[in-house]
Parts: structure tokens; C-alpha cells; sequence
């Protein structure tokens, strides 16, 4: 990634971030389409997809992971701005807090 940003100079870390999440999403999203979900090609995911219920119930990942991302973008911003020294542990010790709280 540093080799991306040398020749990219205007280009921000953090849309580097959300291009591998979308890839990622995507490429995982076909895997699954295409193979199964045991990757054999027992159980097809759409059918499982269809048969997890309400529409609520099948977004929920998908809101997950982009609270994930926003969260992680916050984080390099976060750094890119106070610095690692400053930036981390406070965004540790609110992650680790909410974490025990909400669970």
C-alpha cells in the first residue's frame, strides 16, 4: 500500500480502505453465489438467504460490516490527524468499553 501512495500522492489511506471492503465484499458475495455455502456446493446461499427470514434479518451483516468500516476509517483519520501515540488508546478503550457494554 505505501508503493500505492507514492504514486497516488493525493489519493487518502482511507479510500484504499473502503475499495479492499467493497472487493472483498463482492468477492465473497460471488464465492458464496457460486460455490455454497459449505463451499462444496451442498446448500446454495441463496436458499439459506431466502429461508433466514425478514429483511432485517438479512441486512444485519451487511449493516455490521459497515459500521466496521466506518469505524475503521474513523480510526485512521483519527490518527492521520492526532497521531498513533494519541489516536490509538483512546480509540482502544472506547472500543473496549462499548464492546463490554453492548454485549
Amino acid at each position: 500500500m505505501a508503493e500505492l501512495l507514492k504514486v497516488l500522492p493525493g489519493w487518502r489511506l482511507e479510500y484504499f480502505y473502503v475499495d479492499y471492503t467493497i472487493g472483498f465484499l463482492l468477492a465473497h458475495a460471488r464465492r458464496r453465489c457460486d460455490r455454497g455455502v459449505d463451499g462444496r456446493g451442498g446448500s446454495r446461499f441463496l436458499d439459506r438467504l431466502i429461508a433466514a427470514g425478514s429483511r432485517a434479518k438479512r441486512l444485519s451483516p451487511l449493516r455490521a460490516d459497515c459500521s466496521g468500516t466506518s469505524g475503521n476509517i474513523f480510526l485512521l483519520n483519527a490518527i492521520a490527524i492526532a497521531g498513533l501515540a494519541v489516536a490509538f488508546p483512546i480509540a482502544s478503550v472506547l472500543a473496549i468499553t462499548l464492546g463490554v457494554g453492548i454485549s
